[in-house]
């Protein structure tokens, strides 16, 4: 897809001979470094517009992908060091990404949602926390430094993992759900919040242009009867208040949800299955309206 040749011009010289790289022969660790320069390269970027892609890896070594494409180094009478073959990858990618965000197309979103175990879809999982953040990104919610949104997750087993590393508003997701977990678990037998650690299974995609995105948040609430179980399966998505008007097509999505989305049951059981979406989470604007939706599961 990606057999292009590339030039990289270090040092200018027109007597030393250039040397060329396939991609597929790099270092792996030089080419995931570059790839981690441009957000539009990450996994869930590259899904987007390649729905076949399974991996960082696939992408940089198949040559269905970048694999086949050409760094041709001009200018050096040596064999590159690692930090100039990861500037040269770099600066190649700059031009990767500009052919990506070229790329449009359009889809139309289906209302089906298909049932999967969810041992298939939530696994054990390691994060790589590099650049700790002042809106929480990348701070345990144990070491907090605000100590109303603190919480000890090692031993809460309604959250599926056991910290969260995410923004100071998810973290207040977090910690509405442990102050109203007791009162779930009288109406409920199982509860459950899940968060989303990139999870491409859990993407959900718009009716009307099928455009992508990531709810941060799952949760499910299993309400047993005289066979089987009822299931509410719960969209939540935290969101700061500069991005509650940005990111306005999300929460009209999720609302949608409530009246368009169709469970496909592919198991034969006695269970009910519903699926909602609620308004963004936000502390500052939205709680009030966010608590009356979830008062709707209490009552």
């Amino acid at each position: 897809m990606f057999d292009e040749t590339i030039s990289v011009s270090t040092k200018p010289s027109n007597k030393v001979k250039p040397q060329s790289y396939k991609f597929k022969e790099l270092p792996l660790s030089i080419l995931y470094a570059g790839v981690e320069s441009y957000d539009l390269l990450s996994f869930n970027q590259l899904k987007d517009r390649f729905p076949n892609l399974s991996s960082i890896k696939e992408f940089v070594t198949s040559d269905n992908y970048l694999g086949n494409m050409t760094l041709v180094i001009e200018g050096l009478d040596k064999e590159p060091t690692s930090l100039e073959l990861f500037e040269d990858v770099k600066q190649s990618l700059l031009e990767v990404t500009t052919y990506i965000s070229s790329i449009k197309g359009e889809f139309e979103g289906t209302k089906e949602f298909y049932e999967r175990p969810i041992r298939e879809v939530v696994r054990n999982k390691k994060i790589k926390i590099t650049n700790l953040n002042e809106n929480g990104v990348g701070i345990s919610q144990g070491e907090v430094s605000d100590t109303s949104l603190r919480l000890d997750l090692e031993n809460e087993d309604w959250y599926a993992y056991n910290d969260n590393y995410g923004t100071s508003e998810e973290k207040a997701l977090v910690k509405y759900i442990y102050d109203i977990v007791d009162d779930l678990q009288q109406k409920y037998s199982n509860v459950y919040l899940v968060r989303n650690e990139r999870i491409a299974e859990l993407a959900i995609y718009t009716f009307d242009t099928g455009e992508r995105f990531e709810p941060d948040f799952l949760l499910f609430l299993q309400e047993s009867k005289s066979e089987g179980y009822i299931q509410q399966q719960i969209y939540i998505e935290p969101k700061g208040s500069h991005l509650l008007e940005t990111d306005k097509w999300k929460e009209e999505a999720l609302k949608e949800i409530n009246d368009e989305a169709i469970p496909v049951v592919t198991y034969v059981d006695n269970n009910d299955y519903h699926i909602f979406g609620l308004p963004f989470y936000n502390t500052e604007y939205r709680i009030e309206e966010f608590t009356e939706n979830m008062d709707e599961f209490l009552e």
